[in-house]
């Protein structure tokens, strides 16, 4: 008898939690139609546009809801490129090079590399050599630890070790040239640290060039586009296209209304409200035969 009030008060415990809970999951499923309808309100939701290519291996697409519905031909004469050099072959990444100075300077080389204008912004990198003579994997470690815009790499194959430099980005603006002062003071005899050296402006040579430095090339609807790399971003409104590689024919890209998306949203919408109206019913139902009512059925709120 002494018990009832406490066992009283232990159901009324438990029925506020049970509608506790049930609060919970009414203002979840709440929050998730207001999400669902806010996202009907928004314009990118019905402006929205999808990209497609005719060849996505050689031009692709992305829009967004700031692109107008369209086609256009696409034809890609150049890729954006890095400036690549080699040295001449060495027993292994352990043979010594040398000691002194590299000089590494950004910029853009004029035609027949007569001449190099040094990229704005960028600052040319001093790196020590040495002493002692260092070794090809010692100067690559060197060059990529020194922010340069060049990085290096040694190149292992059956006829030796070569380091390798190009530029850490794509574009004309990105192409580099080596100058070297070297302890055996000769900075350009292609011996010791000068085989590093690469200026042809002055007429250096001694480090090879395998690749130069270029900007993407291709035309849109006939009009010529340039781009430092092979990712032109904002070409039209929105849209971006990404080169892959040079074509021989012109390549569809289209920007049609995205349908799926818009599709999305309102299936969202109509989920999120036939979920909360089933909850609700079920919460505030009474069943006549089993006389068991809802948790909430007869709650004013």
């Amino acid at each position: 008898v002494e018990r009832v009030p406490v066992t009283k008060l232990q159901t009324e415990t438990t029925s506020l939690q049970t509608k506790l809970s049930t609060y919970g999951k009414l203002q979840s499923s709440m929050a998730a139609l207001r999400d669902a309808a806010s996202a009907l309100t928004r314009a990118s939701t019905w402006k929205a546009t999808v990209g497609s290519s005719s060849d996505a291996a050689s031009v692709a697409v992305t829009t967004s809801s700031s692109t107008l519905p369209g086609s256009y031909a696409i034809e890609v004469s150049r890729l954006a490129s890095v400036q690549s050099n080699a040295t001449g072959v060495y027993a292994s990444a352990d043979a010594l090079v040398g000691e002194g100075t590299l000089h590494i300077e950004l910029g853009t080389w004029g035609p027949g590399q007569t001449s190099f204008t040094a990229k704005a912004g960028a600052t040319a990198v001093d790196i020590t050599v040495g002493p002692p003579a260092e070794s090809l994997a010692q100067l690559r470690d060197k060059i990529n630890a020194s922010n340069s815009g060049v990085v290096a790499s040694v190149l292992t194959d059956a006829s030796g070790a070569r380091l390798v430099l190009r530029s850490a980005a794509t574009g004309e603006a990105n192409g580099f040239r080596i100058g070297v002062t070297d302890t055996d003071g000769n900075n350009s005899d292609g011996l010791g640290l000068s085989a590093l050296a690469f200026d042809p402006s002055a007429g250096i040579l001694t480090m090879a060039q395998a690749l130069a430095a270029a900007n993407a090339s291709a035309s849109l609807n006939g009009l010529p586009i340039g781009s430092e790399s092979n990712t032109l971003s904002n070409v039209l409104d929105g849209m971006t296209l990404t080169l892959g590689k040079v074509t021989s024919a012109p390549v569809l890209v289209e920007a049609k209304p995205d349908t799926a998306n818009i599709r999305k949203a309102l299936d969202s919408f109509v989920s999120a409200y036939n979920e909360l109206n089933k909850l609700v019913a079920e919460q505030t139902k009474y069943d006549a035969a089993s006389k068991k009512a809802g948790v909430l059925q007869g709650d004013s709120a």
